[in-house]
């Protein structure tokens, strides 16, 4: 008898980690970390060995760009000492993502507007692709992407495969071009090269990417109509095929939209627009674990220990950029305890 695209997608990638999720509240989250040195939305960023990276991103007002707009700086936050530090200078860019792998970050894409403040928008995506390594503290340029790609997203598996999906190019005055083209490097491959995989079967931007077992899962995103959608897909690397995965919950479709995800020790963890945090259950479906103290949107959730993802960066349409960070807490084998 032939299975669902639902009960593939349960099969191919669910692990069973019974897991809920405790806010901690303002006080200790404030105390715990300090505030980012720049408050941006739609950045990239990537935790790895006790220390939280993020790059670029947009400080300005909002649906407005400029080169006044856009930060370019690499910055570290020690998660030991609670300290940030300025690591290093590069292009302006939104829209793009960090990974890190091994002794390395890795900047991929975004777009860098031309225009000063005064001028009519004249945004750019990026092909730039380039690597940060994190003992000599410099910069090297990697083969660029296939063509240009902004307000897409990526994520690296644990052998080192990159992927990336989604998003869209922006040239200047012509019309922005939407992506299904999907592509991976292998970052342990010195001579590698972007190998393409199965086109991703819609056209979407503004999603968010986590790494899964044997591929990857892309959360929600803007169509290209304009509406926003709380579906997500699966991608499998071994049969180098898409399936559509659960829906997230929520009462509005903008609940999909500007999303933030990550893996932590095998659980999908999705911060949502709503601010609720999401989690795939046995069954394959989404379900409410928790409730973030800030709803934000274009925000990061990094796995920062086994017990604990960070919120970081974003912004709400209601108050503006955030510049606190929020810890996520773990509680294995327990119901979920409700927001304060």
């Amino acid at each position: 008898m032939p299975i669902s695209s639902r009960q593939l997608a349960l099969k191919l990638f669910l692990t069973f980690t019974f897991l809920s999720f405790q806010p901690v509240d303002a006080a200790e989250t404030s105390a715990k970390f300090p505030k980012i040195p720049e408050p941006v939305t739609s950045f990239g960023a990537a935790a790895h060995r006790g220390k939280v990276y993020y790059y670029g991103g947009h400080y300005g007002q909002a649906h407005r760009y400029s080169t006044a707009d856009q930060a370019n700086t690499l910055w570290e936050l020690d998660l030991k000492t609670r300290k940030w530090s300025s690591l290093s200078e590069g292009p302006r860019l939104q829209g793009l993502a960090l990974v890190a792998y091994k002794n390395s970050l890795y900047r991929i894409g975004g777009f860098t507007a031309k225009n000063a403040p005064e001028e009519d928008h004249d945004l750019w995506s990026q092909r730039s692709f380039a690597k940060y390594d994190l003992k000599s503290q410099q910069w090297t340029l990697l083969p660029d992407l296939p063509e240009g790609r902004s307000s897409f997203d990526a994520a690296v598996s644990h052998n080192g495969i990159l992927y990336v999906v989604g998003g869209w190019k922006m040239h200047g005055e012509k019309k922005a071009v939407w992506h299904q083209t999907a592509w991976t490097f292998d970052l342990n491959d010195r001579h590698a090269t972007w190998t393409p995989i199965a086109n991703f079967p819609y056209k979407r931007r503004a999603i968010s990417v986590a790494p899964t077992k044997d591929g990857i899962l892309v959360v929600g995103g803007m169509q290209e109509s304009g509406e926003t959608t709380t579906q997500t897909v699966f991608y499998d690397r071994r049969s180098n095929a898409w399936t559509d995965g659960p829906t997230l919950i929520g009462e509005s479709k903008l609940t999909g939209f500007g999303t933030a995800s990550c893996n932590l020790q095998g659980k999908i963890i999705v911060s949502a627009y709503d601010g609720t945090i999401q989690t795939i259950n046995s069954k394959g479906d989404f379900e409410i674990s928790g409730q973030s103290r800030d709803a934000r949107f274009f925000h990061r959730c990094l796995p920062i220990s086994g017990r604990h993802a960070l919120l970081l960066g974003g912004a709400n349409m209601e108050t503006g950029k955030y510049e606190a960070l929020e810890t996520i807490s773990i509680i294995p084998n327990s119901p979920a305890v409700p927001k304060n």
